[in-house]
This record gives C-alpha cells, sequence and structure tokens, in this order.
C-alpha cells in the first residue's frame, strides 16, 4: 500500500460552524477534546481536514474517537519530521 498526500487549497480559511453537518453534541466533544478550534462561530479549515481522518478511520477501520484522534496527532507529528528531514536535506 502506498501512502499519498493530498493538500486541498482552499480561498478560504475558516468555516461557518453552521455549515458543518455534524450533531451539537458530537461537535462539543471534538471541541473539548481539542479536535475542532471554533473562534466565532467559525472552523479552521485545517481542523476540518483533521476531523476527516478522524472520521475516515472510525468508519473504515473502527477505530474509536480518542484512538482515531490519537492516530492522527500522531500522523501529523510524522508528517512534520519528515519535512523537517526534508529540509535539513536540502541546506545540506
Amino acid at each position: 500500500m502506498k501512502l499519498v498526500r493530498v493538500y486541498y487549497h482552499s480561498e478560504y480559511d475558516y468555516v461557518p460552524v453552521s455549515e458543518i453537518c455534524i450533531h451539537p453534541n458530537m461537535l462539543n466533544t471534538l471541541i473539548e477534546l481539542g479536535v475542532l478550534d471554533v473562534e466565532e462561530d467559525r472552523v479552521e479549515v485545517r481542523s476540518l481536514r483533521r476531523l476527516n481522518k478522524i472520521m475516515r478511520l472510525q468508519d473504515f477501520l473502527g477505530v474509536n474517537l480518542k484512538g482515531a484522534i490519537v492516530i492522527t496527532e500522531l500522523l501529523e507529528r510524522i508528517e512534520s519530521l519528515e519535512d523537517q528531514i526534508r529540509q535539513l536535506e536540502d541546506s545540506r
């Protein structure tokens, strides 16, 4: 299996909470767990991408919510470390 990174470019950095199709209780849980950052009834697009990964882990692999959050955070950390390695290699 090959892992491919997909980058989404949007003209907007934030999406209104009213446009997110999610149950209010689930929204509150995600905010409490630190998955979504809501400011002035808006959510960052980056947070929505993270939420998309979490939901895919739950739907396709049957991972529970907290496990999916941990997996997503670890994947983001790996991506960050890979970027740092690339930058160090390029600076040589």
